[in-house]
């Protein structure tokens, strides 16, 4: 099969490590014997940058506008005549399907011009915006997103719970179908030879809404006046940090805590190994890639009941909570259940890595194409 890949995130020189996910995604389809031709198309707010066809780190062309001066609308009509030009040069490219990576703003105005292109499009969604309604109150103030959405395009989404995000925001139906992120399991994997501490806690993310970690921090202090060797070891970045580390303080939980900072992915797969659990408490995940690592490496997830989360952990390899307030009790239920971390990694990994990946992806495409 041969596919024109139309992304409006995908790293860069600048940030080589943006949107990883679709990256995974394509480089999946590859495994699979799919040709794979992409550009990365995007205009969007910040600081200014401008991009006309540059190769990119991964090799692919680039279309880039950023400023932060320009109004969404010319922003997107920018979007659809970038977009022209590139299925303009790519013609002749005789591709099977056309696979855009985020809708928006890319196909905001894709009625202006889908009479002229003959060929299968697709939409490969990730984006979390949808089920805030990007931030208002009510979708319908934006009516030109919601459009994308009633031209009968399908939508292949990482989760069943971002597909009804889509048609609950665009109040339309459309085909649907559903391919999980890609775990890295040369890296995320149950390693036999790192043992678990008992009572020992992991948690790691770019601390930011819609993240809770304030609740697992409070409900880890009373965990630790019943198991005084308790340990929450603490990853990651993020604006939340400091606000955390003054909870930390005022809780008198500094000897019980270990601040780690940025990981690499070796180390964090070796804190998931070492780990009792792994503990992700969020308002909202359309997936939640890092509960998915923790699984490929065996160890308990302890998360909340939302989004993507439930599609993937149930009791045989974790524990879901409908309200912060369950928190403590989860980790008391999870420390006197003796778990069987390797099948639960090996049944992670075989869903979740890049070959039965790539293939349920090509079997989706494959069935829009013969739509």
């Amino acid at each position: 099969m041969n596919i024109l890949h139309i992304t409006t995130w995908y790293p860069t020189h600048k940030n080589p490590k943006s949107a990883l996910w679709v990256q995974r995604h394509i480089e999946a389809l590859a495994q699979s014997r799919c040709k794979n031709t992409t550009y990365h198309l995007e205009v969007n707010k910040g600081d200014f940058q401008l991009s006309l066809g540059k190769r990119e780190i991964l090799g692919n062309k680039s279309y880039r506008l950023i400023s932060s001066f320009l109004p969404w609308f010319l922003m997107e009509v920018i979007s659809i005549i970038l977009l022209s030009w590139i299925l303009w040069k790519e013609r002749n490219g005789n591709y099977n399907l056309i696979n855009f990576h985020i809708a928006y703003p890319n196909l905001t105005y894709w009625h202006w011009i889908k009479r002229w292109v003959k060929t299968p499009v697709v939409i490969t969604e990730h984006w979390s915006a949808y089920h805030e309604n990007f931030g208002l109150a009510d979708a319908n103030k934006l009516p030109r997103i919601q459009h994308i959405f009633h031209q009968q395009i399908p939508v292949i989404a990482v989760s069943h719970a971002l597909i009804q995000d889509i048609k609950s925001f665009s109040n339309a139906d459309f085909p649907s179908y559903v391919v999980p992120n890609i775990v890295d399991t040369t890296l995320f994997f149950h390693n036999p030879n790192i043992k678990p501490t008992p009572h020992r806690f992991f948690m790691i993310s770019q601390w930011k809404t819609p993240k809770d970690p304030f609740a697992v921090i409070e409900s880890f202090a009373q965990y630790v006046s019943q198991f005084p060797e308790a340990r929450l070891r603490i990853g990651g970045y993020g604006p939340q940090l400091q606000e955390m580390q003054n909870l930390v303080k005022n809780l008198s939980l500094p000897p019980h805590v270990d601040w780690l900072g940025t990981l690499d992915s070796k180390d964090i797969a070796n804190e998931m190994n070492a780990a009792a659990a792994f503990i992700h408490l969020s308002n909202y995940e359309t997936f939640s890639v890092v509960c998915a690592e923790a699984v490929c490496c065996g160890c308990p997830v302890i998360a909340s009941n939302i989004g993507g989360i439930p599609e993937f952990i149930d009791n045989s390899n974790g524990v879901l909570i409908d309200h912060k307030n369950k928190l403590l009790d989860s980790l008391l239920t999870l420390s006197n259940k003796d778990w069987n971390r390797k099948t639960s990694a090996t049944t992670a990994n075989k869903r979740f890595s890049i070959i039965p990946i790539g293939i349920r992806y090509l079997a989706s495409l494959s069935s829009i194409i013969k739509q």
